[in-house]
């Protein structure tokens, strides 16, 4: 991608090496650690990642997302230059605090962040971060400020910014989110086992018998209007809505893998033992080991 602020970062290894330590943003890793899709389609161009495995990319052109290494992802701004804004300004981004906190407890945290930053990094951060800023003509922003912009481009990022393992079609987390999001086939199975029966299901003699379609089974069909037969003059096998891990074996339905309860989506990242910068986790609760992205 071209991009001003990108071009200054290739053609000047100073500014570039500043942007990948402390604040993140390394424009030499570009490639993630699986492959990944936007839900809606749109195109995605890794642009730069940083050395927990996370990458950064921009999606059709205009908001910049960050997927972590861990199955986490969202927007983090609403362009490169905000992107990039909110990473310097905040590298070390409090989970803890939103900015309906109020001013005075979000300068708190923060500047509580930034000081375990220092430990690692050394006393020159503030001199370096005003070295990077001057250099690629970006205003030096009140850490309220870039909270709240960091969060209101979060709360975009659904629903045309989704990102998809592409293999699996399992969407990442939402930044804010702890849980594991479903993939598509778990999604779609779990909204057909929710739906109400089909007419013959209420009782009387349907295609199926005087039993009628009843349960999951009967609900989660792809078949068609009364009478019919299905897809392809198939009906869906029971294996295929009761959400087992394995393959999925129905009409329609793709074969993909569900996860089994309670697996981890934790990948190995190429992390040190410093503590992260922010990554864009707008929202409260971190899970332990994730404080900061």
């Amino acid at each position: 991608m071209t991009h001003p602020l990108l071009e200054l970062l290739r053609t000047r290894p100073r500014l570039a090496e500043l942007a990948a330590y402390p604040f993140g943003f390394d424009i030499h890793r570009t490639e993630h650690c699986e492959d990944v899709r936007l839900a809606s389609g749109a195109s995605l161009e890794p642009i730069a990642g940083d050395d927990t495995g996370g990458t950064y990319f921009v999606c059709d052109g205009g908001p910049v997302l960050y997927a972590s290494s861990e199955g986490d992802a969202g927007l983090i701004g609403a362009g490169v230059r905000e992107a990039l804004d909110i990473l310097i300004g905040l590298p070390a981004c409090p989970a803890s605090v939103a900015p309906e906190d109020g001013e005075e407890r979000v300068l708190a945290a923060v500047a509580e962040e930034e000081e375990e930053l220092r430990e690692w990094y050394g006393p020159t951060l503030d001199a370096d971060r005003a070295e990077l800023r001057a250099g690629l003509g970006l205003p030096e922003r009140s850490p309220v400020e870039l909270l709240a912009r960091l969060h209101a481009a979060g709360a975009r990022t659904e629903p045309d910014f989704v990102l998809l393992n592409a293999r699996e079609g399992r969407a990442y987390r939402l930044m804010h989110d702890d849980e594991p999001r479903p993939s598509v086939r778990d999604a779609v199975l779990a909204a057909g086992c929710e739906a109400p029966a089909r007419p013959w299901a209420a009782g009387g003699a349907g295609p199926d018998g005087p039993e009628g379609v009843d349960g999951p089974e009967g609900s989660a069909g792809v078949d068609g209007p009364e009478g019919s037969a299905g897809v392809n003059g198939h009906r869906p096998r029971p294996a295929a809505v009761r959400g087992a891990p394995g393959r999925a074996r129905g009409p329609g339905v793709g074969v993909l893998h569900a996860r089994p309860p309670g697996a981890s989506r934790r990948r190995p990242g190429r992390g040190t033992a410093r503590p992260r910068p922010c990554r864009g986790r707008p929202g409260r609760g971190a899970r332990s080991g994730g404080a900061r992205r």
